[in-house]
């Protein structure tokens, strides 16, 4: 781990010099002169916490703000997933989508 590093930090790259057996005591700096202590190290943290935040994988909730949607998995014939991507290509959405529409109807027509 001596020498030179390039550390990605949300979209910035910070570039760091790694020496054995430093000091007691002893200074590090980054390549911009910033002193590299608890304090750097916990504002590098909460902008690495930030940007994944930002950055997260998967589509948005479907409920807002509340988190993960709930998931239901279920099995269906060859067939009739062919008939769910022909109708939902029918519609102008994908599959899921179609689904949801589908499950909100007939839950209005039982309610």
């Amino acid at each position: 781990m001596n020498g030179e590093h390039t550390i990605p930090i949300g979209d910035a790259r910070h570039r760091v010099t790694v020496q054995p057996d430093a000091a007691v005591g002893e200074t590090f700096r980054d390549a911009n002169g910033n002193l590299l202590d608890d304090a750097y190290a916990d504002r590098a943290a909460a902008e690495v916490e930030d940007f994944v935040s930002k950055h997260r994988g998967g589509r948005p909730s479907l409920g807002g703000d509340e988190g993960t949607s709930p998931l239901i998995q279920f099995r269906v014939t060859a067939e009739q997933k062919e008939a769910i991507a022909a109708a939902a290509e029918l519609s102008g959405v994908n599959p899921s989508q179609w689904l949801r529409r589908v499950v909100e109807q007939a839950l209005h027509e039982a309610s």
